[in-house]
């Protein structure tokens, strides 16, 4: 697995490009935002993102809801704070592993456009899975929560759509 190593001031940002895919690749970096930000139809299938920055991180991120990240290991390696997310999902996150240290959120669902949450590891955070969104559905199944401080799975109180778990 290729590494691409980034320092302080950059990352992987596809901001505007189409159709990106990411396979077998391992990002490595300490930033106060995200290590890998795709914003468009994108897929990483069988990447690795670590960050090791204590602030307020990410190792993945997806805005669009086509955005699909699909057997990827997210990592926050420092003592990061409560604002931290190993996963911000715009799409569909399967067989991934979000590996915190002790504080964050493991997989954020934000605006995911209804796409499923299913069959990942999610350990060592405060919190494991949160729905931040109220008016899309919610298929989360399968998934595999450890060592978490807070709520393993959280769904904002004013949703008004189905939540599925299983």
């Amino acid at each position: 697995m290729p590494t691409i190593a980034y320092d302080a001031s950059y990352y992987f940002n596809a901001s505007g490009a189409n159709y990106i895919w990411l396979e077998a690749l391992n990002f490595t970096g300490s930033l106060t935002s995200r290590v890998v930000f795709i914003s468009s139809p994108g897929f990483a299938y069988n990447c690795k993102a670590t960050n090791s920055n204590s602030g307020s991180c990410k190792a993945l991120e997806a805005y669009d809801q086509l955005c699909d990240f699909i057997d990827c290991d997210a990592i926050l390696s420092a003592s990061v704070n409560a604002a931290s997310v190993g996963i911000l999902a715009g799409g569909q996150v399967h067989g991934c592993r979000a590996i915190g240290n002790g504080y964050g959120t493991g997989i954020d669902v934000t605006n995911n456009g209804s796409k499923p949450i299913v069959k990942n590891t999610i350990a060592h955070w405060s919190r494991g899975i949160y729905k931040a969104t109220t008016s899309q559905y919610f298929f989360c199944d399968d998934n595999t929560i450890n060592d978490c401080s807070g709520n393993g799975i959280e769904i904002i109180t004013s949703s008004t759509q189905p939540c599925y778990l299983r």
